[in-house]
């Protein structure tokens, strides 16, 4: 399971450097979708992290902060806050999940 958040810390890690190449202008342009995208990859791996405790994870309670749309500095503090809370999990397990606009939470495991 190390494996595998490291893996995904170091694509959070990669989303970050695309922030420090990226103005602010380009990234809120509409036209390019980098903020909407950015902020819609922020809220799953969030919603992914707050219910592993309770082992329910809900991908349709999304917050969707629009803020993180309109602020590259608060996308890149989100991001890097992801990254350590991934690199401090310790253990799988079974878990249910429900995906977005799903009626019933399914079984998995953190590793899946």
């Amino acid at each position: 399971m190390t494996d595998l958040c490291e893996r995904n810390a170091m694509w959070l890690r990669q989303s970050l450097h695309l922030l420090e190449m990226l103005d602010d202008r380009t990234f809120k342009n509409p036209a390019y979708r980098v903020s909407g995208h950015l902020r819609h990859i922020i809220e799953f791996y969030e919603c992914f992290l707050e219910g592993l405790a309770a082992r329910h994870i809900d991908y349709d309670a999304r917050r969707r902060d629009r803020a993180l749309e309109s602020s590259r500095l608060a996308a890149a503090m989100r991001v890097r806050s992801l990254i350590e809370r991934l690199q401090s999990l310790q253990s799988d397990g079974p878990l249910l999940v429900r995906a977005e606009d799903a009626e019933r939470y399914l079984s998995s495991s953190i590793g899946r």
